[in-house]
């Protein structure tokens, strides 16, 4: 029997061995209790709940119920989105966490039963042939939803990355433009400031950024600062809304037109 410690003293039956999975965050999945959970649903007529201890959430393959799948069809997208739903609305209900709802799941419209081998006399999951034959899109669903999330998080950085660039360009621009230069009194005042935030003493601190690449990253915050000291003074800042679009004879036309479509 596999036991959760909720506190000191304080343990919780939650499934035989045999039916629990432990995901590789460290968290035990009840597999069978979450297949009986979703089978309640209206939507659901079978689910078999796919995981292992090297991924971080469950994946499923899911049979619609009859209803369901002669209201959509053919229709996957709505089909899937109805059968989400479902699965989140039980998920709700049962009081999930969640890592205990499928991230994504297959649908399948043939039915788990004897003559495909995948349920047992007693109505019960045949796992080792479910995992023989949904094993491998299974494993290819979740490949999909890592590259998916790789993905997103390459264009989030790459978009950071982007953006400090064009920053970078249009500050050094303004400072080629306005010929701004650190002198050996901004760099004294730097090292000044840089000791009150440090607590540390100046000259230690003059001998430490003696090294070029530390000097040259004390530098490159001191014109950054003269540089947005610059943009601010030269910036107009206002409350309120944001100003009215001006209007062009093209947008002042366009109600005198519609006036006379009506009138005619």
């Amino acid at each position: 029997d596999v036991m959760a410690e909720l506190g000191p003293d304080h343990l919780v039956f939650v499934d035989r061995s045999n039916n629990v999975i432990k995901l590789s965050q460290g968290e035990f999945v009840a597999i069978q209790r979450l297949e009986a959970a979703y089978a309640h649903s209206a939507a659901i007529r079978q689910i078999y709940v796919y995981g292992t201890s090297e991924r971080a959430f469950l994946v499923a393959v899911v049979v619609p119920s009859e209803e369901l799948l002669a209201e959509h069809g053919q229709d996957t997208a709505a089909l899937k989105a109805e059968l989400r739903r479902a699965m989140q609305a039980i998920a709700e209900e049962s009081q999930l966490n969640g890592y205990e709802v499928p991230r994504d799941f297959l649908i399948e419209t043939e039915p788990f039963g004897l003559k495909n081998g995948l349920l047992s006399e007693i109505g019960k999951h045949q796992r080792p042939k479910l995992r023989d034959r949904y094993g491998a899109q299974l494993e290819a669903l979740y490949a999909q939803l890592a590259q998916e999330q790789y993905d997103v998080l390459h264009g989030a950085i790459m978009a950071d990355a982007e953006k400090k660039v064009r920053a970078g360009l249009l500050m050094a621009a303004i400072a080629k433009k306005n010929e701004f230069k650190v002198t050996d009194e901004d760099l004294e005042k730097g090292l000044a400031e840089l000791a009150e935030e440090t607590g540390k003493n100046v000259a230690k601190l003059r001998v430490e950024y003696r090294e070029k690449s530390k000097r040259d990253i004390l530098i490159g915050m001191i014109l950054e600062d003269k540089i947005l000291d610059f943009i601010e003074t030269k910036s107009t800042i206002k409350d309120g809304d944001p100003p009215k679009p001006v209007a062009t004879e093209a947008t002042a036309a366009a109600p005198a037109a519609s006036e006379e479509k009506k009138e005619g």
